[in-house]
């Protein structure tokens, strides 16, 4: 599964200085999780609201512009 320690979503996290999520499906939820788990900064790009529920995880901004900047 995409948490494992030797998933493909693991390695990426782990690797990653800084993450910006984009909308997607459970791989990207995984690669969310484990970059809360391993505190890595954290930005959820969302331009039309997809991640604005998980908001209070991270900041959800609407443009890439945006994103670059908070994080």
């Amino acid at each position: 599964m995409g948490k494992d320690i030797e998933s493909r979503n693991h390695i990426i996290t782990l690797s990653a200085d800084k993450v910006i999520a984009l909308p997607g499906g459970f791989g990207t939820w995984s690669e969310v999780e484990l970059a809360i788990e391993y505190r890595k900064p954290l930005v959820l790009l969302s331009p039309n609201g997809e991640w604005d529920a998980f908001s209070k995880l991270a900041p959800a901004v609407k443009t890439v512009e945006d994103a670059v900047e908070k994080i």
